[in-house]
């Protein structure tokens, strides 16, 4: 029994993230741009059976290093290529992750704690569409997330004391050696993240922060040598040409809107407002500092702040913004808001009228927004005619049957707020039960939501554009997308590694002698422009909100 008492936590926390991440993972096909474009990095690692190598059609790909690609293609390699294998290292780093946080929040304040941090995370929008996703993000902020917590046990813990009576600098390894992991998962943004959390730590608290010069460098050390096991190898098999032009796309993103991704200086902090809400409204009261907090309570609480407004700020001057980009700050945000809630059921703090209402209306109109949205494509005759793109036109004008009820679960949003008013108010730990019952709520609600919701969004996308390139995987032709990007039809193809190099080359299809036929694939738009910019090609056919052009081979 005292075995079973320690270990049930653990247990629930892994039965509720296999429910909740890994059922339907192959529920849509994998969206682009960004969940294709790595699973199709990692494909291509498998057909080339170079691991070592980042390609994107068979050409070097330097956005990202390959640690993520190497966690798919090892999954592809088990369950195949397919969209289960693509999402399944996410849904296992969100067993992980939970697990973690209940660990942190055990270890550092109690079971409460740690329950209040896994189901408010869980019980948040992005966090749990994440894991069930193909991105980098879940598993980089883990990684991120845990070089910082490591600087955390320095800095409250001091030098670790080993068996022999040694001085160590454990703490700065495990710090090292994650944040070199997060700079094999995604790049030196990780390094810089990191730094600059120790650099703002060490400004506001430079007497009880006492990392020495060699010790900072120790930690330098530790994340160049386990980021070195793959660029060193890669800069020295191949020269400087992938370490050069990844220097020069991180510098861009810093410096430009890549790809179109703009948007306003306070883009990020809406994006988590809405999408971590209501734990975006309860960490607001979560970062006054409890003065009764234990030295280590109040440490880790000024390491989770200094993180939130390192990401939220580096991130809003990033120029190009997309929303994953802030997807670090889920862990400080989460975590302020069961701070705060935990601080209440101690009595440490209050919970103050204006939460009940702000919660409880939000809820009701993010509730009637969503359930509106299946009744908008349902009815959607009535308002088309004032949507001007030609291609967006297409894509919801496709036949995809909306019944209405395809997000009703979101109706267990404001359902779960009355049950926590009603557990609040009636037990003696209520407000912790309550909360505890309402984030469960409010996972299971955005759970089934976002599994049946996606099905019909995918409808409407890309799916029977999708469907056609399985169709000619078979077929020994070529295949491209003209104007626009994809990497749909890499994927979905299974393309090969062309013998021929010339066939890389969109404009060589398009005009050069092919040896092969090839497809085209364009959005829906003018096909007389098109055929007139493209003398070469011929219209085949319309696939949903995509049009099909055919060239005959050259070479007979």
């Amino acid at each position: 029994m005292p075995l079973l008492k320690r270990f049930y936590p653990y247990v629930i926390i892994l039965v509720f993230s296999l429910v909740l991440f890994f059922p339907n993972l192959n529920n849509t096909t994998l969206f682009d741009w960004d969940e294709i474009n790595f699973a199709e990095a990692s494909r291509e690692m498998i057909i080339n059976g170079d691991y070592s190598k980042v390609t994107i059609n068979y050409i070097p790909f330097w956005e990202k290093p390959p640690l993520f690609f190497w966690l798919q293609a090892a999954s592809m390699n088990v369950f195949g290529i397919n969209e289960f294998a693509a999402r399944l290292p996410n849904a296992v780093f969100g067993i992980i992750t939970l697990l973690t946080l209940f660990l942190i929040g055990k270890y550092h304040f109690d079971n409460k704690m740690g329950w209040l941090w896994v189901m408010i995370y869980t019980g948040s929008f992005f966090p749990q569409f994440y894991f069930m996703m193909g991105m980098i993000d879940p598993v980089f902020n883990y990684f991120i997330f845990l070089g910082i917590y490591f600087l955390f046990r320095f800095s409250n813990d001091g030098r670790f004391i080993d068996a022999g009576g040694k001085k160590s600098s454990k703490w700065i390894f495990l710090s090292g050696l994650f944040t070199g992991f997060a700079i094999l998962t995604k790049g030196p943004v990780a390094f810089l993240i990191v730094i600059l959390v120790i650099a703002v730590y060490w400004l506001l608290k430079r007497k009880e922060f006492n990392l020495r010069f060699i010790e900072l460098f120790y930690f330098i050390i530790v994340a160049f040598i386990v980021s070195t096991a793959w660029f060193g190898i890669e800069t020295f098999r191949n020269g400087f040409f992938f370490l050069r032009e990844f220097i020069i796309y991180q510098i861009r993103l810093f410096s430009t809107q890549d790809a179109g991704h703009g948007g306003p200086f306070y883009y990020h902090f809406v994006i988590i407002l809405i999408g971590l809400f209501p734990a975006s409204i309860l960490a607001i009261k979560g970062f006054k500092k409890i003065q009764y907090d234990s030295k280590a309570q109040k440490s880790y609480h000024t390491w989770m702040v200094i993180l939130f407004w390192v990401v939220l700020i580096l991130f809003s001057i990033v120029k190009t913004k997309i929303v994953h980009y802030s997807s670090l700050a889920y862990f400080p945000v989460t975590f302020l808001a069961a701070y705060f809630i935990y601080n209440v059921i101690n009595n440490k703090s209050v919970w103050g009228r204006w939460i009940d209402w702000v919660v409880t209306v939000t809820s009701v109109l993010m509730t009637i927004v969503v359930i509106s949205l299946p009744l908008l494509f349902k009815y959607k005759e009535s308002w088309i005619d004032k949507v001007s793109d030609d291609f967006a036109t297409a894509l919801i004008m496709k036949p995809v049957v909306w019944t209405g009820f395809e997000t009703i679960a979101f109706i267990l949003l404001p359902a779960g707020v009355l049950i926590f008013f009603l557990i609040r108010r009636k037990y003696k730990d209520g407000l912790y039960v309550g909360a505890i019952t309402l984030f469960a709520v409010y996972a299971i609600g955005i759970n089934i939501s976002l599994k049946t919701f996606s099905q019909n969004i995918d409808l409407h996308l890309q799916k029977d554009i999708v469907d056609f390139y399985k169709s000619i995987q078979y077929e020994d032709v070529y295949c491209d997308v003209v104007g626009f990007k994809s990497y749909a039809h890499l994927f979905y193809t299974f393309k090969k590694n062309p013998e021929n190099k010339n066939s890389l080359d969109s404009e060589w299809l398009l005009n050069g002698e092919i040896d092969k036929s090839v497809y085209f694939v364009s959005k829906s738009q003018n096909i007389e422009k098109t055929l007139k910019e493209n003398p070469n090609i011929r219209f085949l056919k319309r696939v949903g909100g995509y049009l099909v052009y055919y060239r005959d081979s050259v070479k007979k």
